[in-house]
């Protein structure tokens, strides 16, 4: 079995409560969640730096 690299992404965070950040997390288990805010720019450059060393 080959194992896949998972990032989720989590948008529209100045939006959500704080708890349902957490229920993503709770869910997600061991895949990384990153949470940001498009229009903010919150997060992005986590998202950045995430997605290059997880995905590639």
């Amino acid at each position: 079995m080959t194992h896949k690299r998972a990032l989720i992404v989590v948008n529209k965070i100045d939006l959500a409560a704080a708890d349902d950040l957490e229920e993503v997390k709770s869910i997600a288990g061991e895949i990384p969640v990153v949470a940001v805010s498009a229009e903010g720019g919150a997060g992005l450059k986590i998202l950045r730096g995430r997605s290059s060393t997880r995905l590639t």
